[in-house]
């Protein structure tokens, strides 16, 4: 693993530490070092890089759901190379936060989730209301945001629990 200007930079893995409950300045570099490959990845193909106002996403990545937060989904989904994503809705760290807390049942490690009902109802309910919010299908939200490769996942037939 390659070390990069991020996971280089003191202030970086420190503030990277206090907000991820990181253990080790070794775990932090090696994360951010990890991150910043994955951009770097996103960058070679060509994936563009909009910003937008902050977003907590869903992103599957087969019976896990990752919930995180960005102001550049073009850029996550780039790094995160997911199954689909499943939903967004308005909000920042804080909301990711508290998404994280309303399902700590179903927390499998990191931001992740396993996919169950309770969370998939609330996946359902987010994307709707996100739509009606916009006027738009979550599909053309994320068209505007150069998001074009992955396909959204809206039908729980292959997670067991339909």
């Amino acid at each position: 693993m390659r070390r990069t200007r991020r996971a280089a930079d003191p202030r970086v893995v420190t503030e990277y530490i206090a907000m991820f409950g990181v253990s080790t300045v070794e775990q932090a570099q090696k994360r951010l070092a990890e991150e910043d490959e994955r951009l770097d990845m996103a960058k070679a193909l060509g994936i563009q890089r909009t910003t937008h106002e902050s977003v907590v996403y869903y992103m599957r990545m087969d019976r896990l759901v990752k919930i995180g937060m960005t102001t550049n989904i073009c850029a996550r989904v780039g790094a995160i190379m997911p199954q689909g994503v499943l939903a967004v809705e308005w909000g920042g760290r804080l909301k990711e936060h508290e998404r994280h807390v309303q399902f700590a049942g179903c927390h499998s490690h990191l931001e992740w989730f396993w996919m169950r009902e309770p969370l998939w109802e609330h996946i359902v309910g987010v994307r709707a209301k996100f739509e009606a919010e916009q006027g738009v299908s979550t599909e053309a939200w994320l068209a505007e945001h150069h998001v074009h490769r992955v396909p959204l996942l809206d039908q729980a037939d292959d997670l067991g629990f339909t």
